[in-house]
């Protein structure tokens, strides 16, 4: 009778390993999924140079990492990694195209006062992630005139767009390409094109002005 006893006993044990081991490779399944997942989705939003971003398609090397901790442990991982998900894309997402640093720590949307040669204009831009668009309000050249500026865009501290300058006083298109270095929320360069030529061109700035 004993000898049946424990061979149920064993049996019992015997299927609540199987049964630990099956939920086990279940959320281990799970885990491995959501971080191929997040890690597609990275690709997706650009995000991979985001400072402090980590992610590889390496299902069973997840799966396998997953086996060997606790489940809470697993579960805290994915939370994690979700969060910085999340704070990445915000911060460091497709519109900023995974190559430079977040618009709100150089330029910001708003005016700006700035010097052309000896021209000054009032320009006022509207940023989003690391492109912009605006326009730029000027006192001479003959007169009073706005001129859109397009082409925006923000590449680390690099900073170029085009102000188209057509009519209003210049006969035939008009486009001059300002380029420059970001330092906080200014900038200054050259721009060259009509106007002002292309050999030097001439000197730039920006300065935020709310």
């Amino acid at each position: 009778m004993r000898s049946f006893f424990s061979a149920v006993a064993l049996v019992w044990t015997i299927l609540l390993a199987l049964e630990n081991s099956a939920q086990a490779q279940s959320h281990c399944a799970t885990y491995a999924n959501e971080m191929v997942g997040l890690h597609a989705r990275a690709h997706q939003e650009r995000i991979m140079q985001c400072p402090g971003w980590r992610s590889n398609a390496n299902w069973q090397g997840h799966f396998n990492w997953c086996s060997k901790q606790p489940a809470a442990s697993a579960k805290m991982a994915a939370e994690t990694a979700s969060a910085r998900f999340d704070g990445c894309v915000s911060s460091y997402g497709k519109q900023g195209g995974g190559v430079a640093a977040p618009a709100a720590n150089t330029l910001r949307s708003g005016r700006y006062t700035m010097k052309a040669a000896t021209h000054p204009a009032n320009v006022i831009i509207t940023v989003t992630g690391n492109r912009f668009t605006g326009r730029s309000e000027w006192l001479c050249c003959p007169g009073s005139r706005v001129d859109p500026l397009i082409d925006g865009k923000i590449v680390g501290n690099k900073i170029s767009f085009v102000r188209v300058c057509t009519g209003q006083g210049y006969l035939g298109p008009c486009r001059q390409t300002f380029t420059g270095t970001i330092s906080g929320n200014s900038a200054s360069g050259v721009s060259k094109g009509t106007g002002v030529g292309n050999n030097p061109g001439v000197p730039w700035s920006m300065r935020y002005s709310p």
